[in-house]
Formats: C-alpha cells, structure tokens, sequence
C-alpha cells in the first residue's frame, strides 16, 4: 500500500493540481514544473450491486462513454492533452498492448443494450471530490455523455478524499466508481495498470485468479471484455 499523503500528492498532480502549489515569492526561481505522472482515468462496477451484476448493463455504459468528448472537456485543465483510453495499461509504460481494447463509443448498441438492461433507475457515480478542475470537468463530462446517450438520470456522489474514494470503491459496496489510476513503483504489480487496478478495486474470481498468477495481459483482456473497468482517457 502507499502512504495515504503521497499516494494522494501524486493524484493531485497528475490530474492538473499543480495550480494548488504555493506560488514562489517574487525575485525568486520559479519551480521546476511537476513531472508528468502517467495516469488513467476509470469507470469500474462493483458486480456484485445490481443493476451491474448483469453484463448487458455494464456494457451499455462502456459503449454510451464519447471518450473524445470527455478528453476534450478535460484538455483545458492539463499541461498536456489526455487521449482517448482504449486499453487499460497506460501506452507510455512497458507491457502496453495496442491490440487489447475495450468497448467503443457506439451510442446506438448502448441504447439498444440499456433498454434490453431494463434498468430505470439513476445511474449513481462514486466520484472524489477534489478541487482540480481537470477533476470535475471530468467526471462533469462523463456524466453528460450518459446522460445523452442513454436518457438516464445519472447523478455523481463526491466523497471527501482521493484515499476514501479507492478505499470505498475497493470493498464494493458502492455500484459504480470513478478514479483515477496513478503510476507509482509502490503500486502492486508495477508498472502493470491491470494487476493494481485488479487487485485494488476489482473484486471478480477469474479476474483475481489472474492476478494471482501476475498475468496482467490476460487480467487486462477479462476485465475489458466483462466490462468491470472502462478506460475513459489516459494523461
């Protein structure tokens, strides 16, 4: 586990926070910039919580998500602009497969698959609530693209802290969950962003069989399939 305070630091720069930094004094140097923090951006479902206990409503949402849309709301906010997400593992790490992709954004199979899902209730999104921009520009842009595509209420729930948003999403007591995924060398299974996701938050039995095993590909493919984890943008 990382300490609460630098896992945090590091989610707060990665997603654009640098603003928040004390400024310098006048006369003096301005600081070095912040490195950029490889950092993927997330939609998961906790399967054991219906109406995402059943596929065809998990995969309803991956394929209502406009990633370009939500990439474009976020670049305002960043030093540089996020791409769209396809994959889980983050294209600037090693093990990154350009071949293992997630659903695409097709508003009319998610249409046909959320009527088929039969769900009619608010669709409640766990989200931090923290003070980046880039941050609420991007869970605010999420939350639209549901909201149009699927002519569902959606409704975003903040909690107070990054650290108690992964611990709530981790014990999967909340439906569905947004983070944001954080390259760090004390992450479980680094630099692998499947094996940590997997381990942290998603609680599937095939899915922890594969990490169990450290078969990041394979653990990437399963969760992408199953809809469990939903790339949104990497930055």
């Amino acid at each position: 586990m990382r300490p609460p305070a630098r896992a945090a630091l590091l989610a707060l720069l990665a997603l654009g926070a640098a603003a928040l930094l004390p400024a310098p004094s006048r006369g003096q140097p301005s600081p070095a910039p912040a490195p950029v923090v490889p950092t993927l951006r997330i939609l998961g479902f906790s399967p054991q919580r219906a109406p995402w206990n059943e596929l065809v409503c998990r995969q309803a949402v991956a394929y209502a998500v406009d990633r370009e849309a939500v990439a474009k709301a976020v670049a305002p906010h960043l030093p540089q602009p996020p791409q769209p997400a396809k994959g889980i593992q983050h294209p600037a790490l090693p093990g990154f497969n350009a071949s293992v992709q997630g659903y695409s954004y097709e508003p009319a199979r998610a249409k046909h698959l959320f009527a088929e899902c039969g769900f009619t209730g608010t669709i409640r999104l766990l989200v931090g609530g923290g003070v980046a921009r880039s941050v609420t520009a991007h869970d605010d842009a999420v939350a639209a693209s549901l909201r149009s595509t699927l002519s569902a209420r959606v409704e975003l729930e903040r909690v107070a802290s990054y650290e108690m948003l992964l611990f709530t999403a981790g014990t999967g007591t909340v439906p569905a969950w947004v983070v944001a995924w954080v390259s760090d060398q004390r992450n479980f299974g680094y630099p692998s962003f499947a094996l940590g996701i997997a381990r942290a938050l998603v609680g599937d039995p095939e899915v922890r069989a594969l990490v169990e095993r450290g078969d990041a590909l394979r653990a990437e493919e399963v969760m992408l399939r199953k809809a469990l984890v939903i790339p949104i943008v990497y930055h």
